[in-house]
């Protein structure tokens, strides 16, 4: 909320030096391809794109903590603390993530008033792009998918229970519908994945896709 709030701040400021029409977007070249009436729009923009990266933020925050904990047999105890060590990281990774992107929004009013150019905008895309990626490699390769290196690192073994194969589809599609867990611990990779076989799975895919349409919506009305 608080980059939110300066990211408005900072449109508001701006907003006297903008242009009419306001530029928004740039080819491969440089050049404007596209143009916004000046009006609340411009203002709304960065905060409607910046809302729904907090939607979704905060969904694959709420699928941490509501995930099914992996555990070894042989070494339960040490399992959770590992898992727990892995999600607390994956949190704050993502959180870090969360506020590098939102951040970066706040070039979008910089970019309209001309503060920025064309080439300095993916310049600091990119630095964005590398910066949002870095937490969640450093999580990946201290802790490993689920604390299983740090399992190892505890135990000597980085044996998780992850069900049996006929649990999972394909490698990557888990379907159980015994299990009321929503999300799941993926068997290979780093992260999560949804549980097909509980309805409640199928209702937070349709939550998602309805929020995913009414940005489109959002985006298609401030931009005529």
């Amino acid at each position: 909320m608080p980059v939110i709030l300066a990211t408005l701040a900072l449109a508001l400021a701006l907003y006297p030096r903008m242009p009419d029409p306001v530029p928004v977007h740039f080819d491969a070249a440089g050049s404007v391809d596209n143009w916004m009436d000046k009006g609340w729009q411009v203002v709304a923009m960065p905060l409607a794109v910046q809302a729904f990266m907090a939607l979704c933020l905060t969904t694959s925050h709420w699928q941490i903590l509501r995930s099914r904990r992996p555990a070894s047999p042989e070494h339960p105890v040490a399992s959770a603390i590992a898992y727990g060590a892995f999600a607390r990281a994956q949190s704050a990774a993502l959180l870090v993530t969360g506020l590098v992107i939102t951040m970066s929004i706040a070039i979008m009013p910089l970019a309209f008033a001309g503060v920025v150019s064309s080439d300095q905008s993916l310049v600091a895309l990119i630095v964005i792009i590398i910066g949002a990626i870095l937490p969640n490699l450093a999580v990946s390769l201290v802790y490993g998918q689920a604390g299983s290196r740090l399992l190892r690192r505890m135990t000597a073994s980085s044996a998780l229970d992850y069900d049996d194969d006929e649990r999972w589809h394909l490698g990557v599609f888990y379907v159980n519908r015994e299990d009321p867990s929503v999300v799941v611990p993926r068997r290979f990779g780093v992260g999560w994945a949804m549980n097909w076989g509980n309805p409640r799975s199928w209702g937070l895919v349709a939550l998602l896709v309805a929020a995913v349409a009414a940005f489109v919506a959002v985006v298609e009305v401030l931009l005529r």
